[in-house]
């Protein structure tokens, strides 16, 4: 008869399983605080923001960013994003382009936010035809941004409101 296999834990198992499973909830809990670290900077430099404070804003967000912990690319890309919106309010627009392009980079051009605050620098700065062009991009991901439109129609009647200035002689004759 074939002898029977003893499955009973000695204590020195219990104690490899139960520091095992010690081990794998520290790192759970300190993934979950990390998670909750950059959802929380997120919304707190959104509210600074919102509040007129985008330096405060920037400061909480590179913290979150230059953190040791590991962030998701979801949460990379938002804080990014906010970064840029941050460099914006703040009149730093050359930084702001850069945030905006490295969101853009990683998501192959898919995040509309960020090209839509791309695209009103560029209104800001006198490019309406590019400006135009990236509103346009932005509406082809959401279709009803109401922001989007506005400006699109502002700037379709600035176009024809050029076009039809009649422009008067610089020298008489």
């Amino acid at each position: 008869m074939p002898r029977r296999r003893d499955t009973t834990l000695t204590p020195r198992h219990v104690h490899c399983t139960h520091t095992a499973h010690t081990a794998y909830c520290i790192h759970t809990a300190s993934t979950l605080k990390a998670q909750r670290r950059a959802v929380i900077a997120r919304l707190l430099g959104m509210t600074l923001v919102r509040l007129g404070s985008p330096l405060d804003a920037e400061e909480v967000i590179e913290d979150a960013l230059a953190s040791r912990h590991s962030l998701s690319d979801e949460e990379w890309l938002e804080l990014h994003f906010l970064l840029g919106v941050c460099y914006q309010k703040s009149g730093r627009e050359e930084q702001a382009l850069d945030a905006f392009e490295s969101v853009l980079e990683r998501t192959g051009g898919e995040h509309w936010r960020a090209r839509f605050h791309m695209a009103l620098i560029s209104i800001a700065n006198g490019w309406h035809a590019q400006g135009e062009a990236m509103l346009r991009t932005v509406l082809e991901h959401n279709p009803e941004h109401a922001e989007s439109l506005r400006l699109i129609a502002m700037l379709e009647v600035r176009r024809k409101t050029e076009q039809n200035k009649l422009v008067p002689p610089t020298e008489f004759e």
